[in-house]
């Protein structure tokens, strides 16, 4: 069988029959991603944009021209009924946005897509020996000064995430898998490393992950990466669709043909009355009532004797991060350093003071602030700025929330 890290995503997050249901879907020939919804049309309109701005810079155009090549593909996308008007508009200045922080490397290529067979040699896309295929929204090689090594030569595979939920977590993800083993057998010999960057559209940020070939610990977590995406398609293959109530439903899109989760509902809730909207409320009031105290109990029981485990995941209290800022003054501080105030006279000065005392702006805004002067202060893109500056005015905090954890 064929995968994709969709479809492995699907297996491993959800369950076999969420796999079985999703493979019936592309049999029908049917678009799975256009079929997940508004979110989803945003972001493949979103994609096809920014694959369009690439190009067209890579061909030496402007911005401005960039921008045009951008809003033709959104145009012709809702013209053509692959999404609603007000989903490629969205889409169309979200990657305006991305396209006024981000840098796309001319050397790269964007939307770029890779197939293999089970030996793991290149394969046709639609070759129907294939065992994986994937695309990359850009790759290429990159040379980079290392700490412990001189200038290397990294083989680099990004994912720009257009959903809020995008973190650095992505980067352990069977997708990711697929990258690295992707990488390795594109450019081989070719570089001395492979680098992973999953890139969020929404916060402006990006998380990396480099493997030097030539370190003995990186080239195991290679090999382990590798065999967990060989052993996952593996167990895909065996697999017999078989349902699995529990963790994968609270984000899979097939609960509605699923007859194992409508059998478990109308045995636990008697049915969720969707006809009845009075007693839909209804019961909306009492599940929510159940909610809470079955959160409260849990909040109780897990912050004594630790998370609970169950079938496919844990309850309970994780470590989570978070970014404060160390002074209140630090987005001004930020500014002063573009120079752009010298000269302010002193009760001006102190004006500016007294009102960021008042506003006490957060992360979020000393992130907007940072990426404004970034390119003033000498930075590569926004997100470099503001990621180098935050290390000098962020200090990050670790608390403990209460929450639900996949295996």
């Amino acid at each position: 069988m064929s995968y994709s890290p969709t479809s492995l995503a699907t297996f491993s997050g959800n369950c076999p029959a969420a796999l079985k249901f999703y493979a019936e879907q592309k049999e029908r020939d049917e678009d799975v991603e256009f079929a997940s919804g508004p979110f989803a049309e945003f972001g493949i309109c979103f994609h096809a944009c920014i694959h369009a701005c690439a190009l067209a810079l890579k061909k030496g155009k402007t911005s401005s021209e960039a921008h045009k090549e951008m809003e033709a593909v959104a145009l012709a996308m809702a013209a053509g009924g692959k999404c609603i008007a007000e989903n490629a508009h969205a889409a169309l200045e979200h990657a305006d946005a991305f396209m006024e922080w981000w840098e796309f490397p001319p050397e790269f290529d964007y939307e770029h897509g890779v197939a293999f067979n089970v030996a793991w040699e290149k394969a046709g896309w639609d070759d129907p020996s294939r065992r994986l295929r994937l695309i990359f929204d850009a790759v290429g090689a990159i040379k980079v000064e290392m700490e412990d090594h001189s200038e290397l030569k990294i083989a680099v595979g990004q994912d720009y995430k257009t959903g809020w939920g995008a973190s650095r977590e992505n980067l352990e993800s069977i997708q990711m898998d697929a990258y690295l083993t992707a990488l390795e057998i594109l450019f081989g010999e070719q570089v001395d490393g492979l680098r992973i960057e999953i890139v969020s559209t929404r916060h402006h940020r990006a998380w990396g992950k480099t493997y030097i070939f030539s370190d003995d610990k990186d080239r195991a977590e290679l090999n382990r990466r590798r065999a967990r995406l060989e052993f996952t398609m593996k167990a895909a293959d065996l697999s017999n669709g078989q349902p699995r109530i529990g963790f994968g439903c609270l984000l899979c899109r097939y609960t509605e043909d699923c007859l194992a989760f409508k059998a478990y509902t109308e045995h636990t809730m008697l049915g969720l009355a969707k006809g009845d909207l009075p007693k839909l409320a209804l019961q909306y009031v009492v599940l929510k009532r159940n909610f809470e105290d079955a959160e409260e109990i849990l909040k109780a029981a897990t912050k004594a004797s630790g998370p609970l485990q169950c079938e496919d995941g844990s309850i309970g209290y994780y470590p989570s991060e978070r970014g404060t800022l160390k002074d209140s003054m630090a987005p001004l501080a930020v500014w002063l350093k573009t120079g752009q105030l010298e000269g302010l006279e002193q009760i001006h000065m102190e004006s500016l003071r007294a009102f960021m005392e008042i506003m006490d702006p957060g992360k979020t805004q000393f992130d907007n602030v940072a990426k404004k002067c970034a390119k003033q202060l000498g930075f590569r893109s926004q997100s470099a700025g503001a990621a180098e500056l935050g290390k000098e005015f962020i200090e990050v905090e670790t608390s403990m929330r209460f929450g639900l954890q996949k295996k």
